[in-house]
């Protein structure tokens, strides 16, 4: 029985492993960096502060905000718990009855479409531009019912486009607008459209700067703000065990995932034994695997927000900028033949490299047998 166990937790972590790279290969293989935007010193104060946290929670609070407040976009701050805990905020304060209809664009992560079902409300879907991932807005008119009451629009692997448009068409329409920035942060350059209704900005296990957790919500009307902030005051803060937990579990893979030699023989051990590696590592980079309607509706602990401002003063743009040029050369040299997702998106902030293959798998292959040879 010991046996069985230990195969199976092996399996797990090697497929966890893999399927990470299958996810990143681009971007992680042919240019070495650290999988997670982190190193040891973050992983160390995130463990501290949760085991004995001494910050003021309130200053915490205003300390992250303020970095979030501009003359460019000056619209309320709001720190969450996680981009869906801020989302579902929302749903819950607006209260739409059933049936009523969310226009989303076409490619989101599966909670943002449960949290949706969850509040009995139906999707329409916008379909987009794969070159610019940008939402055809020109088909808006077409969805649009007396029943539709919100348009989402999700700004995918680190491209934004010109939200003006997007916001005239559904502010004609009356529609509320909800600008998902959950992957498009590279800065404080950019704190959302100031015409979104609500912004939201992830700082997940997989996000740069990551604080292995936490989001910020950028709400433009005070008395939305408000509503939101009294409803979430009702919500009970995460726990700092919890926090931790998250935090041991992250760099686990931290350093799995910097170790190439293990990387490479993993692929085929999982291909071998025939795992679905793809189940395993969704679960595990999932802030909220299971039971999301009641893990979301947390507050974010005080571990949590003081990692947050911690990495929020840590920001710089320069490195974004390095990442950039260091993504940029790789695109230019790749065959006119492979199709770049994103490529005439009006801003690209390299957070993935995504291209369109036939066989996922055959492309990891041969992405590891050319890196074997640099």
């Amino acid at each position: 029985m010991l046996f069985v166990l230990i195969g199976h937790l092996v399996c797990n972590m090697v497929a966890f492993i893999c399927t990470f790279i299958s996810c990143f290969c681009v971007r992680y293989i042919l240019i070495h960096l650290h999988f997670l935007d982190a190193d040891w010193r973050h992983f160390i104060k995130a463990a501290q502060w949760s085991i004995y946290s001494y910050h003021n929670r309130a200053q915490l609070m205003e300390s992250v905000s303020l970095k979030w407040r501009s003359e460019h976009n000056p619209n309320h701050v709001l720190p969450c718990l996680s981009v869906r805990s801020g989302f579902d905020l929302f749903l819950r304060v607006m209260n739409y009855p059933p049936g009523t209809e969310i226009v989303m664009s076409a490619v989101n992560i599966p909670d943002m479409l449960r949290i949706v079902h969850a509040h009995s409300l139906k999707i329409i879907s916008l379909d987009i531009d794969i070159e610019t991932l940008a939402p055809k807005i020109q088909l808006l008119d077409a969805l649009v019912t007396e029943r539709t009451k919100v348009l989402v629009v999700a700004c995918i692997y680190g491209r934004r486009f010109n939200m003006a448009p997007i916001v005239a068409a559904a502010q004609y329409h009356g529609l509320i607008v909800v600008e998902d920035c959950a992957e498009s942060f590279g800065g404080f350059d950019y704190l959302g459209f100031e015409g979104s209704d609500l912004a939201l900005f992830s700082f997940g296990p997989i996000k740069h700067h990551t604080a292995f957790g936490g989001a910020i919500a950028k709400v433009r009307s005070k008395d939305l703000y408000e509503k939101m902030s009294r409803l979430y005051e009702d919500d009970p803060v995460q726990s700092n065990t919890e926090y931790l937990k998250k935090v041991i579990k992250y760099s686990i893979a931290y350093i799995f995932l910097d170790c190439p030699r293990v990387i490479k023989p993993g692929m085929y051990i999982t291909r071998l034994l025939n795992i679905d590696h793809k189940k395993y590592v969704i679960r595990m980079l999932r802030g909220f695997p299971d039971k999301l309607m009641m893990k979301l509706r947390h507050r974010p602990c005080d571990a949590l927000l003081a990692m947050m401002a911690l990495r929020l003063g840590e920001v710089d743009p320069t490195a974004v900028h390095l990442s950039n040029l260091k993504h940029e050369y790789v695109s230019e040299r790749l065959p006119a033949a492979v199709t770049q997702v994103g490529a005439k998106a009006n801003i690209i902030n390299h957070w993935l490299f995504p291209i369109v293959v036939v066989s996922d798998f055959k492309c990891i292959i041969l992405i590891f047998l050319l890196w074997s040879h640099i």
